[in-house]
């Protein structure tokens, strides 16, 4: 994102203000983009939190698809059902059991959301600002055209 300098929007070149036009469509791509990021991260996690639950409801023995890759599945069998593992990020697991993992996926998905608030606050904020630009651009064009 931009960093924080003030400009006078009524007295700036237009040029400056075109680039910072330009600055402001990039930031909220930018704001898009990460919460697109961020809500297909707490589907996931939802999802996860999810399959913990059932797993409690599961018998040994029961036959299951085990995810190896985000689309290939090879077949498998339940078998502890007190103990899963936990990707908590770059290659690094940790061993829960299954409400554990189902309070860890829970607590991703509330500082996600708090992020996600973070990020729209940021967004409207941009977007104001790219209005008030993209008016003055308007209004020097048009007082350019008469």
């Amino acid at each position: 994102m931009s960093s924080a300098t003030s400009i006078d929007i009524r007295t700036a070149p237009s040029e400056q203000l075109s680039v910072l036009q330009e600055q402001l469509k990039h930031d909220l791509n930018t704001c898009s983009d990460s919460l697109q990021k961020l809500q297909q991260a707490v589907r996931k996690y939802h999802s996860s939190g999810l399959a913990c639950d059932a797993l409690n409801e599961e018998e040994v023995g029961t036959p299951m698809l085990v995810p190896v890759t985000e689309g290939l599945y090879v077949p498998g069998k339940v078998g502890a059902t007190d103990k899963v593992l936990v990707d908590i990020g770059t290659g690094y697991f940790v061993e829960k059991t299954p409400k554990g993992a189902e309070d860890y996926c829970k607590k991703k998905v509330l500082e996600m959301q708090a992020n996600m608030e973070k990020i729209m606050g940021v967004a409207k904020m941009k977007q104001k600002q790219l209005v008030m630009v993209s008016e003055q651009l308007n209004a020097r064009e048009s007082g350019q055209q008469q």
